[in-house]
């Protein structure tokens, strides 16, 4: 059951890692384009699913100290 609760959490975060390269990438596009309010559209989605991103990896972290304590 561990791998697979963990299986989805690498997948989910693998596509908000993607999500978040788009997101910055469309907001460099915009700046070049001197489009600063879709820019800035763009840097509020990307820290939305760069803070998604950071809950991933915290209930990573807290799943493996939890496994280290029962080995």
């Amino acid at each position: 059951m561990k791998n697979y609760v963990l299986h989805d959490d690498v997948i989910a975060a693998s596509e908000l890692f993607l999500y978040c390269y788009d997101c910055l990438r469309e907001a460099g596009l915009a700046i070049q384009f001197d489009q600063l309010e879709k820019a800035d559209a763009w840097i509020v989605e990307y820290e939305r699913a760069r803070d998604e991103l950071l809950v991933l990896r915290q209930k990573k972290v807290e799943n493996d100290s939890i496994s280290k304590a029962f080995s």
